[in-house]
């Protein structure tokens, strides 16, 4: 018989390194969409619009970590829960008691995952935000204010280009002007 050293038969060597690599991708299978709404997606809802409406504010950090838990599975929901994600982010700016200055945390968090989401539905929102809230307006918010500019760029509406346009060319705070810019490099 024959010698079967490594390099006498490249063809099987070929076909096994193949096999080997196509094995594994062929195993995986795309992730599935659920079919109906989650009743733990439904609980964490619920608790964080109990962590937003506490008057002490002690729930902050439990808000915030809810936010960053649904935002890491936002993509695998089902498309009621991520409607009503989206709704309960807005509620942070609509229903909760206003923040202070001093720990926007729960503000910057929202801000961050309605970005992340990204569309047409969340840059109309932030621009809601920005242009109509009066929680976030002053001196003491540019700092938030600049934060929802960049995250309306992140969101990759055509539609509010003009928008960050007239921001980054004729508003007086050179923050805001700085992140207008930086909004329409995305």
């Amino acid at each position: 018989m024959g010698d079967l050293r490594i390099g006498q038969r490249p063809a099987a060597q070929w076909l096994l390194a193949l096999t080997l690599a196509v094995l594994p991708l062929a195993a995986q299978e795309e992730p599935v969409k659920p079919t109906k709404p989650d009743p733990e997606v439904a609980a964490q809802l619920d608790r964080f619009e109990e962590c937003i409406r506490d008057k002490q504010e002690a729930r902050e950090a439990e808000a915030v970590q809810i936010i960053d838990d649904l935002l890491a599975r936002y993509d695998d929901m089902f498309s009621k829960d991520q409607r009503d994600f989206r709704k309960a982010l807005l509620s942070v700016f609509t229903k909760a008691k206003p923040r202070k200055p001093e720990d926007p945390r729960l503000y910057r968090a929202t801000v961050d995952a309605m970005g992340t989401i990204g569309g047409p539905e969340s840059a109309k929102t932030l621009v809601g935000l920005y242009d109509n809230n009066k929680k976030i307006h002053g001196r003491e918010w540019e700092g938030l204010r600049e934060q929802v500019l960049e995250n309306i760029g992140r969101c990759k509406d055509e539609k509010r280009v003009e928008f960050l346009l007239k921001r980054a060319i004729n508003d007086p705070e050179d923050g805001i002007k700085r992140a207008g810019g930086k909004a329409l490099g995305y």
